[in-house]
Protein backbone atom coordinates (compact mmCIF):
# COMPACT_ATOMS: atom_id res chain seq x y z
CA UNK A 1 0.00 0.00 0.00
CA UNK A 2 2.86 2.03 0.69
CA UNK A 3 4.30 2.18 -2.69
CA UNK A 4 1.33 2.11 -3.98
CA UNK A 5 0.71 5.50 -2.43
CA UNK A 6 4.07 6.71 -4.07
CA UNK A 7 3.96 5.33 -7.11
CA UNK A 8 2.57 7.61 -10.29
CA UNK A 9 1.43 4.22 -12.19
CA UNK A 10 -2.20 3.54 -11.12
CA UNK A 11 -3.64 -0.52 -10.84
CA UNK A 12 -6.58 -1.83 -11.79
CA UNK A 13 -8.16 -5.20 -11.66
CA UNK A 14 -11.65 -5.46 -13.76
CA UNK A 15 -13.88 -8.92 -12.95
CA UNK A 16 -14.76 -10.99 -16.09
CA UNK A 17 -18.42 -11.66 -16.24
CA UNK A 18 -19.74 -13.05 -19.51
CA UNK A 19 -19.74 -10.29 -21.76
CA UNK A 20 -19.39 -7.77 -18.99
CA UNK A 21 -16.01 -5.91 -17.75
CA UNK A 22 -16.68 -4.80 -14.09
CA UNK A 23 -14.04 -2.44 -12.60
CA UNK A 24 -13.45 -3.98 -9.24
CA UNK A 25 -10.17 -2.18 -8.13
CA UNK A 26 -8.07 0.87 -8.25
CA UNK A 27 -4.81 1.51 -6.21
CA UNK A 28 -5.70 4.67 -3.99
CA UNK A 29 -2.94 6.70 -5.82
CA UNK A 30 -5.10 7.52 -8.41
CA UNK A 31 -6.76 10.21 -6.24
CA UNK A 32 -3.66 12.05 -6.20
CA UNK A 33 -3.05 11.32 -9.75
CA UNK A 34 -6.53 12.56 -11.13
CA UNK A 35 -8.00 13.18 -8.24
CA UNK A 36 -10.78 10.54 -8.16
CA UNK A 37 -11.82 8.90 -5.02
CA UNK A 38 -11.97 5.24 -5.20
CA UNK A 39 -15.60 5.28 -4.65
CA UNK A 40 -16.39 7.94 -7.84
CA UNK A 41 -14.14 4.86 -9.55
CA UNK A 42 -15.84 2.18 -8.98
CA UNK A 43 -19.41 3.51 -9.53
CA UNK A 44 -20.92 1.84 -13.32
CA UNK A 45 -19.86 3.67 -16.41
CA UNK A 46 -16.88 5.92 -14.77
CA UNK A 47 -14.28 4.96 -16.69
CA UNK A 48 -16.26 5.01 -20.10
CA UNK A 49 -17.83 8.14 -19.39
CA UNK A 50 -14.46 9.95 -18.90
CA UNK A 51 -12.64 8.75 -22.22
CA UNK A 52 -12.37 11.77 -24.44
CA UNK A 53 -14.85 11.49 -27.35
CA UNK A 54 -12.52 11.17 -30.17
CA UNK A 55 -10.47 8.33 -28.54
CA UNK A 56 -14.06 6.43 -26.89
CA UNK A 57 -14.08 3.76 -29.92
CA UNK A 58 -10.28 3.18 -29.85
CA UNK A 59 -9.79 2.63 -26.33
CA UNK A 60 -12.97 0.19 -26.05
CA UNK A 61 -11.79 -2.13 -28.95
CA UNK A 62 -8.79 -2.92 -26.39
CA UNK A 63 -11.03 -4.69 -24.11
CA UNK A 64 -12.28 -6.32 -26.88
CA UNK A 65 -9.56 -7.53 -28.48
CA UNK A 66 -7.88 -8.55 -25.35
CA UNK A 67 -9.89 -12.02 -24.90
CA UNK A 68 -7.70 -12.83 -28.39
CA UNK A 69 -4.49 -11.28 -27.47
CA UNK A 70 -4.05 -11.73 -23.55
CA UNK A 71 -2.60 -8.28 -23.77
CA UNK A 72 -2.86 -5.07 -24.58
CA UNK A 73 -0.86 -1.31 -24.73
CA UNK A 74 -3.41 1.42 -25.62
CA UNK A 75 -2.96 5.22 -25.19
CA UNK A 76 -6.08 7.53 -25.31
CA UNK A 77 -7.04 10.86 -23.84
CA UNK A 78 -8.71 10.67 -20.65
CA UNK A 79 -10.59 14.06 -18.59
CA UNK A 80 -9.49 14.07 -15.39
CA UNK A 81 -11.67 14.77 -12.47
CA UNK A 82 -11.11 18.53 -12.69
CA UNK A 83 -12.15 18.36 -16.67
CA UNK A 84 -8.33 18.89 -17.96
CA UNK A 85 -7.52 16.33 -20.45
CA UNK A 86 -4.35 13.86 -19.63
CA UNK A 87 -3.17 11.06 -22.09
CA UNK A 88 -2.38 7.51 -20.44
CA UNK A 89 -0.69 5.02 -21.38
CA UNK A 90 -2.66 1.60 -20.63
CA UNK A 91 -1.27 -1.64 -20.24
CA UNK A 92 -3.53 -4.67 -19.40
CA UNK A 93 -3.54 -8.47 -18.94
CA UNK A 94 -5.81 -11.17 -18.91
CA UNK A 95 -6.03 -14.07 -16.24
CA UNK A 96 -7.12 -17.33 -16.73
CA UNK A 97 -8.33 -20.25 -14.27
CA UNK A 98 -7.25 -23.45 -14.27
CA UNK A 99 -9.75 -24.62 -17.05
CA UNK A 100 -8.30 -21.15 -19.17
CA UNK A 101 -11.59 -19.36 -18.54
CA UNK A 102 -10.94 -15.69 -18.70
CA UNK A 103 -11.75 -14.67 -14.71
CA UNK A 104 -10.30 -11.11 -14.72
CA UNK A 105 -7.92 -8.20 -16.19
CA UNK A 106 -5.02 -6.51 -14.23
CA UNK A 107 -3.72 -3.65 -15.80
CA UNK A 108 -2.09 -0.37 -15.30
CA UNK A 109 -2.55 3.35 -15.69
CA UNK A 110 0.13 5.95 -16.36
CA UNK A 111 -0.14 9.73 -17.32
CA UNK A 112 2.29 9.79 -20.02
CA UNK A 113 0.68 13.65 -20.75
CA UNK A 114 4.32 15.64 -20.33
CA UNK A 115 5.50 13.62 -22.90
CA UNK A 116 3.06 14.05 -25.12
CA UNK A 117 3.56 17.53 -25.01
CA UNK A 118 6.98 17.31 -25.13
CA UNK A 119 6.43 15.00 -28.54
CA UNK A 120 4.00 17.84 -29.36
CA UNK A 121 6.44 20.16 -29.17
CA UNK A 122 9.45 18.69 -31.01
CA UNK A 123 6.77 18.50 -33.65
CA UNK A 124 6.13 22.08 -33.99
CA UNK A 125 9.77 23.11 -33.55
CA UNK A 126 10.71 20.76 -36.48
CA UNK A 127 7.58 22.25 -38.44
CA UNK A 128 9.18 25.77 -37.79
CA UNK A 129 12.54 24.91 -38.82
CA UNK A 130 11.15 23.33 -42.14
CA UNK A 131 9.37 26.22 -43.32
CA UNK A 132 11.45 29.28 -42.08
CA UNK A 133 13.06 31.07 -44.68
CA UNK A 134 16.62 31.53 -42.83
CA UNK A 135 19.07 28.73 -43.01
CA UNK A 136 19.50 27.13 -39.60
CA UNK A 137 22.25 24.94 -38.63
CA UNK A 138 22.93 22.99 -35.46
CA UNK A 139 26.11 21.98 -33.93
CA UNK A 140 27.38 20.46 -31.29
CA UNK A 141 29.74 21.51 -28.79
CA UNK A 142 32.65 20.50 -30.63
CA UNK A 143 30.82 22.39 -33.99
CA UNK A 144 30.22 19.46 -35.73
CA UNK A 145 26.91 19.89 -37.49
CA UNK A 146 24.18 17.12 -36.67
CA UNK A 147 21.29 18.96 -38.66
CA UNK A 148 20.48 21.31 -40.84
CA UNK A 149 17.07 22.98 -42.36
CA UNK A 150 15.52 23.06 -46.13
CA UNK A 151 16.38 26.67 -46.33
CA UNK A 152 19.84 26.25 -45.63
CA UNK A 153 20.27 23.82 -49.02
CA UNK A 154 18.10 26.60 -50.54
CA UNK A 155 20.65 29.07 -49.68
CA UNK A 156 23.99 27.31 -49.77
CA UNK A 157 23.78 24.77 -52.11
CA UNK A 158 24.85 21.87 -49.36
CA UNK A 159 22.27 19.31 -48.94
CA UNK A 160 22.37 17.97 -45.00
CA UNK A 161 24.35 14.48 -45.78
CA UNK A 162 27.29 16.55 -47.89
CA UNK A 163 27.32 18.85 -44.23
CA UNK A 164 26.52 16.44 -41.48
CA UNK A 165 29.62 15.84 -39.20
CA UNK A 166 31.18 18.80 -40.74
CA UNK A 167 32.44 22.06 -39.43
CA UNK A 168 30.74 25.40 -40.49
CA UNK A 169 33.83 27.05 -41.75
CA UNK A 170 33.43 25.21 -44.86
CA UNK A 171 31.45 27.83 -45.58
CA UNK A 172 34.26 30.55 -44.55
CA UNK A 173 34.67 32.94 -47.79
CA UNK A 174 38.29 34.50 -46.24
CA UNK A 175 36.80 37.65 -46.27
CA UNK A 176 37.03 37.68 -42.45
CA UNK A 177 40.19 37.43 -40.38
CA UNK A 178 41.18 35.09 -37.78
CA UNK A 179 41.15 37.56 -35.28
CA UNK A 180 37.33 38.70 -36.09
CA UNK A 181 36.42 34.76 -35.15
CA UNK A 182 38.25 34.72 -32.12
CA UNK A 183 36.21 37.77 -31.03
CA UNK A 184 32.81 36.34 -32.14
CA UNK A 185 33.81 32.51 -30.44
CA UNK A 186 34.74 34.84 -27.19
CA UNK A 187 31.39 36.18 -26.92
CA UNK A 188 29.64 33.16 -27.74
CA UNK A 189 31.61 31.57 -25.18
CA UNK A 190 30.84 34.77 -22.52
CA UNK A 191 27.43 35.31 -23.36
CA UNK A 192 25.52 32.70 -25.04
CA UNK A 193 25.06 34.78 -27.98
CA UNK A 194 27.17 36.57 -30.99
CA UNK A 195 25.11 38.28 -34.10
CA UNK A 196 26.66 40.20 -36.63
CA UNK A 197 27.53 40.57 -40.53
CA UNK A 198 29.53 37.98 -41.96
CA UNK A 199 30.40 36.82 -45.83
CA UNK A 200 30.19 33.34 -46.34
CA UNK A 201 30.59 31.42 -49.71
CA UNK A 202 28.19 28.95 -51.53
CA UNK A 203 28.91 25.37 -53.10
CA UNK A 204 29.14 27.34 -56.47
CA UNK A 205 31.91 29.40 -54.67
CA UNK A 206 29.31 32.68 -54.96
CA UNK A 207 29.98 34.92 -51.71
CA UNK A 208 26.81 36.77 -50.36
CA UNK A 209 26.42 38.39 -46.93
CA UNK A 210 24.35 37.29 -43.88
CA UNK A 211 23.11 38.50 -40.90
CA UNK A 212 24.54 35.48 -38.43
CA UNK A 213 22.44 34.36 -35.29
CA UNK A 214 24.52 32.01 -32.87
CA UNK A 215 23.00 30.82 -29.89
CA UNK A 216 24.14 28.51 -27.22
CA UNK A 217 21.59 25.80 -26.30
CA UNK A 218 21.56 25.00 -22.56
CA UNK A 219 19.95 21.26 -21.43
CA UNK A 220 17.72 20.56 -17.98
CA UNK A 221 20.65 20.93 -16.28
CA UNK A 222 21.52 24.21 -17.31
CA UNK A 223 24.61 23.68 -19.04
CA UNK A 224 25.82 23.89 -22.82
CA UNK A 225 24.82 21.14 -24.99
CA UNK A 226 24.26 22.63 -28.84
CA UNK A 227 25.17 25.82 -30.91
CA UNK A 228 21.98 26.84 -33.40
CA UNK A 229 23.01 29.36 -35.91
CA UNK A 230 20.47 31.21 -38.09
CA UNK A 231 21.76 32.54 -41.04
CA UNK A 232 19.63 35.40 -42.65
CA UNK A 233 20.63 35.96 -46.62
CA UNK A 234 21.21 39.53 -47.07
CA UNK A 235 22.04 39.74 -50.79
CA UNK A 236 18.88 41.01 -52.18
CA UNK A 237 18.95 43.61 -49.26
CA UNK A 238 22.18 44.61 -49.96
CA UNK A 239 21.63 45.11 -53.81
CA UNK A 240 18.87 47.07 -52.99
CA UNK A 241 20.89 49.54 -51.01
CA UNK A 242 23.67 49.46 -53.63
CA UNK A 243 20.97 50.19 -56.11
CA UNK A 244 19.23 53.51 -54.33
CA UNK A 245 23.07 54.54 -53.04
CA UNK A 246 23.38 54.58 -56.80
CA UNK A 247 19.92 56.06 -57.75
CA UNK A 248 20.70 58.56 -55.21
CA UNK A 249 24.58 59.80 -56.22
CA UNK A 250 24.84 58.94 -60.10
CA UNK A 251 22.43 59.85 -62.99
CA UNK A 252 20.71 57.11 -64.07
CA UNK A 253 20.72 57.53 -67.70
CA UNK A 254 24.79 58.66 -68.07
CA UNK A 255 25.82 56.37 -65.09
CA UNK A 256 27.53 60.44 -64.38
CA UNK A 257 28.14 61.39 -60.38
CA UNK A 258 25.16 63.87 -59.71
CA UNK A 259 24.94 67.38 -58.01
CA UNK A 260 24.75 65.55 -54.33
CA UNK A 261 27.72 63.24 -54.94
CA UNK A 262 29.89 66.20 -56.15
CA UNK A 263 28.73 68.13 -53.04
CA UNK A 264 29.63 65.47 -50.50
CA UNK A 265 32.99 65.09 -52.34
CA UNK A 266 33.65 68.39 -52.37
CA UNK A 267 32.96 69.26 -48.48
CA UNK A 268 35.04 65.72 -47.71
CA UNK A 269 38.57 67.93 -49.90
CA UNK A 270 37.33 71.34 -47.92
CA UNK A 271 37.67 69.43 -44.44
CA UNK A 272 40.80 68.13 -45.35
CA UNK A 273 42.15 71.39 -46.27
CA UNK A 274 40.64 73.39 -43.45
CA UNK A 275 44.66 75.23 -43.37
CA UNK A 276 44.61 76.22 -46.71
CA UNK A 277 42.47 78.88 -49.43
CA UNK A 278 40.70 77.01 -51.65
CA UNK A 279 38.56 78.24 -54.86
CA UNK A 280 35.93 76.39 -56.70
CA UNK A 281 34.29 77.02 -59.74
CA UNK A 282 31.07 75.58 -60.75
CA UNK A 283 29.79 75.75 -64.36
CA UNK A 284 26.49 74.59 -65.29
Amino acid sequence: RQLLAASPTILYALRVEGERLVLVWVSENITHVFGFSNDECLQPAWWRNHLHAEDREQALSAYGSIFTERSALREYRFHDKAGNIRWVRDDMRLLCDAAGNPTEIVGSWNDITAEHLADERLLLHAAALDSTRDAVIITDLQARILAVNPAFTETTGYTEAEVWGQNPRLLQSRRQDRPFFQAMWASLLQSGQWQGEIWNRRKNGETFPQLLTLSTVRDARGEPSHYVAVMTDLTSMKQSEERLEFLAHYDPLTGLPNRLLLRSLLQHELEKVQQHQVAVLFLN
